[in-house]
C-alpha cells in the first residue's frame, strides 16, 4: 500500500521483543509503550499517532498474552486486534509482520481518524521473534511508520489448558510456555502411532498361526 514505507532493518529499527520504534517521513521519532486495563499494548508517536494491539482468544485471554519482557504474544493461526487513532480521516493504514514479509491486511480509517480491525496470524509464520509493522498517514499528511518486537507461539489446548510437547518443558499456563518450544500436531502423532501398533500385532498373530500350521503339517 505504501511503496515508499520503511521496512525494518531498512529505514527503521527492527526491534526486539517488548521494544518498538517509530519514523515519520523517513525521519525517527520517539514512541511511549503502555499497557492498558486489557493488557493491550498502546503505542503512541510524536506524531500524535496511537496504535493498540491486543490478543483476545477463548483460549489465550489478553491478560496473559505477555511475555516476561512485555512483548505481546500472538498464537500462530489465531488472531490480533489492531487499533488506531490520530490518523487521517478515511486514510488507509497497512499491517505487516516480519522477518520474511508477511502482509496481515489494511484498513480504512473513520470520519474521525480512528480504526478498529482483527487480522489472522498465517500458519505460516513461524514461531519465535518477529516484527509488528504498521503503516498510516497523521492528521499532517506525513507517513508515520511503528515496528513492534513480537513473539509468536505455537501451542496445542486441551480442555483449556496448554500442555507443552516441547524437549523437557512442562506448562500448566499459556504465560509459561517457551517460544518455539511447543508443536501442535501431536495428535497426528498419536494415531500414526496406534495405527503402527495394530499392524505390528496382527503381524504377530499371523506368524503364529503360520507356524501351527506348518507344525501340524505330516
Amino acid at each position: 500500500m505504501y511503496p515508499q514505507a520503511p521496512t525494518p532493518g531498512n529505514g527503521i529499527e527492527q526491534p526486539s521483543p517488548g521494544e518498538v520504534a517509530g519514523v515519520v517521513n523517513g525521519v525517527s521519532v520517539a514512541v511511549a509503550v503502555a499497557r492498558d486495563s486489557d493488557d493491550r499494548l498502546v503505542l503512541s508517536s510524536d506524531s500524535g499517532v496511537v496504535f493498540t494491539l491486543g490478543v483476545n482468544d477463548s483460549t489465550f485471554h489478553s491478560a496473559s498474552a505477555s511475555s516476561e519482557d512485555g512483548a505481546l504474544r500472538i498464537l500462530r493461526g489465531r488472531t490480533i486486534e489492531v487499533s488506531g487513532s490520530g490518523l487521517m480521516p478515511y486514510s488507509v493504514v497497512d499491517v505487516w509482520i516480519f522477518s520474511t514479509p508477511t502482509h496481515l491486511g489494511n484498513v480504512k480509517t473513520d470520519g474521525d481518524g480512528k480504526f478498529q480491525v482483527t487480522f489472522e496470524l498465517p500458519r505460516t509464520v513461524q514461531p519465535g521473534d518477529h516484527t509488528l509493522k504498521l503503516d498510516g498517514i497523521n492528521l499532517k499528511g506525513a507517513l508515520t511508520t511503528i515496528t513492534a518486537g513480537v513473539q509468536v507461539i505455537d501451542v496445542r489446548f486441551v480442555d483449556g489448558d496448554a500442555q507443552s510437547l516441547g524437549d523437557g518443558v512442562s506448562a500448566s499456563s499459556p504465560t509459561e510456555i517457551s517460544t518455539g518450544a511447543l508443536l501442535s500436531d501431536a495428535p497426528s502423532l498419536t494415531l500414526v502411532g496406534s495405527v503402527l501398533g495394530f499392524m505390528l500385532l496382527l503381524l504377530m498373530i499371523s506368524t503364529i498361526l503360520y507356524r501351527r500350521r506348518q507344525s501340524e503339517r505330516p
